[in-house]
């Protein structure tokens, strides 16, 4: 009797001991998933960021090729590369600066790049400002994880994304306006115009300027381009 005591005990101990086992295995594996879809979503959060801060760039550099005489907006500061009528606001509704009314929006599904919004949760809206050194486009990283996934975007984006602390930053610095001294067409690239000769005769232009390799800086290309805009439309002029 008393044997039989002993070995229910012992068989009770062993199933506990099961019990406890698979417990532990299934918290064990439910972890291991949970660290995976989180490393998951940093990575997909991270290309996405990455990828939305070179459209950015992108997008507002074409948009100062395609309308130079925007460029600069601010008759009190003659220097400066201010891009938007408006001094700040959100991304996704500014257009190019010297377009046509209700034209060019930079960012919708008719022209342009439109920028899909990260999980609200963790990030706020991509919004801009327009500073003396250009325009600054910004999202707000709400979570650690997303601090995390931001962090890691900085280091792999092809644009100039920049974090500090909870917000990122994508600065973008158009060519100044014509007679700053900035647009000099150096930097690797021969000048995109010919001034027009004394005698009156045809102006040469030369072909559309095209980036280097490696490229040039972006504001000395828009510049570039700006110039051999001017000098078609002088040559039509004529």
């Amino acid at each position: 009797m008393t044997q039989r005591r002993s070995s229910g005990f012992v068989l009770g101990l062993l199933v506990a001991a099961l019990a406890v086992a698979s417990i532990a295995a299934l918290a064990l594996t439910a972890k291991r998933f949970e660290d995976q879809t989180q490393r998951a979503w940093m990575k997909n959060t991270a290309d996405l960021l990455a990828s939305q801060a070179s459209t950015i760039e992108r997008a507002i550099l074409r948009c100062g090729e395609a309308y130079p005489s925007g460029l600069n907006n601010d008759p009190a500061a003659p220097a400066s590369t201010k891009m938007f009528p408006a001094s700040s606001g959100t991304l996704a509704g500014v257009r190019c600066p010297g377009a046509a009314e209700q034209a060019a929006q930079i960012f919708s599904g008719r022209d342009g790049a439109f920028v899909y919004q990260l999980p609200g949760v963790d990030f706020g809206p991509w919004t801009f400002s327009n500073t003396s050194a250009g325009l600054i486009a910004s999202i707000e990283a709400k979570s650690q994880r997303a601090i995390d996934a931001t962090r890691a975007a900085a280091r792999q984006s092809e644009a100039d994304l920049r974090f500090d602390g909870h917000m990122a930053q994508v600065v973008i610095t158009p060519a100044a306006a014509p007679g700053t001294g900035s647009g000099d067409g150096t930097s690797g690239a021969p000048p995109a115009t010919q001034p027009p000769p004394a005698s009156g005769g045809a102006i040469e232009c030369g072909s559309k300027p095209k980036q280097t390799k490696p490229p040039m800086d972006h504001g000395k290309y828009a510049e570039l381009v700006h110039q051999w805009n001017e000098c078609k439309k002088a040559s039509k002029d004529r």
